[in-house]
């Protein structure tokens, strides 16, 4: 069990460590753009991601309301079993 619990702990540790890296990577990437005129800085990984672009370019919120919009959950009626049961009172 205290191999378990440390290793456990390692794990969180590690991840926290890691995170903080990324973060401050990205921060770089960012002020590296901006300073240097970038529109857009690419990853090149598996799954090809965009490290930077101007905040002009940022659709995110757009697209999201967009989404939100075409996508609503329909309004909720009355279930039957509601309305058998009121039929019978």
């Amino acid at each position: 069990y205290a191999q378990q619990a440390m290793s456990q702990q390692l794990q969180k540790e590690a991840a926290v460590e890691r995170d903080s890296v990324v973060s401050k990577v990205r921060k770089y990437i960012k002020d590296y753009g901006k300073k240097n005129g970038y529109s857009y800085i690419y990853g090149t990984g598996d799954a090809a991601t965009v490290l930077y672009a101007k905040d002009g370019y940022d659709i995110t919120e757009k697209i999201v309301k967009e989404l939100n919009d075409n996508y609503k959950a329909p309004e909720k009626t009355e279930t039957k079993d509601t309305a058998k049961t009121e039929e019978k009172k």
